[in-house]
């Protein structure tokens, strides 16, 4: 029954070879693994003919009965949950392009303000650098300096 479950994992998400063949490398370490503790913990570590006769007798047996429902049974079930989760996605596809859409008009508008407000600032910026080049700023600044000087020597 282990076997099965790789094979469904086979048919439901490996497309290619590669992966069917890195799925099957992995089933018989796992059970290379599991034969073997089973093998040290019941047979003290002894490679019994009855024992591998069994093992193989019983993955044959298994295969030809109680596979083919098992894998059709479980084939059934994960197209009914794949058409649930169509049916569950289609809602969410058509909510997630709303967002999209609206979340783009805020974006857009959100830009335009930003050029807006720099635009804004680069002529504030340019009004303040006029009026510090006038005549009445500089006159306002000497007096200023001249009377922080005159405080820190009197």
């Amino acid at each position: 029954m282990v076997y099965d479950v790789f094979r469904i994992v086979h048919k439901l998400f490996c497309r290619s070879w590669f992966g069917v063949f890195v799925l099957d490398i992995i089933y018989w370490i796992i059970m290379a693994f599991v034969t073997f503790s089973f093998l040290l913990l019941r047979c003290g570590g002894e490679v019994r003919a009855f024992a591998l006769f069994g093992l193989l007798s019983g993955f044959i047996i298994c295969r030809f009965t109680l596979s083919p429902l098992f894998m059709v049974f479980v084939m059934k079930v994960a197209e009914i949950i794949g058409c649930i989760i169509g049916f569950i996605r289609k809602p969410i596809r058509l909510l997630k392009s709303k967002i999209a859409k609206i979340s783009n008009k805020v974006l857009k508008m959100l830009k335009k303000l930003a050029l807006c407000l720099k635009n804004h600032l680069k002529q504030r910026v340019s009004v303040v650098y006029n009026y510090c080049n006038t005549e009445k700023y500089k006159k306002k600044e000497n007096r200023r300096k001249e009377g922080n000087q005159s405080a820190a020597d009197g």
